[in-house]
């Protein structure tokens, strides 16, 4: 998360040498996230359910990103 902010700062700061590639996999990347979690909600059998299968494709997109950015 830090990473993405940082490079949203510099962006701002400098656009001509922001990162695009990885600017541009952020917004589609949560819209669909947010999406495949909505889908799945109405599935659940309880508030708290609901919740979990919101987040959790919000979350396994989040972890993958932080691991592929720490190797990056």
């Amino acid at each position: 998360m830090n990473r993405r902010t940082g490079l949203m700062w510099s962006a701002a700061e400098d656009p001509l040498n922001a990162d695009l590639d990885e600017l541009g996999r952020m917004v589609p990347e949560k819209a669909a996230a947010f999406y495949e979690g909505l889908s799945d909600m109405g599935r659940a059998r309880d508030p708290l359910d609901a919740a979990e299968r919101l987040l959790d494709p919000i979350h396994k997109r989040a972890t993958a990103n932080a691991r592929r950015l720490r190797g990056a």
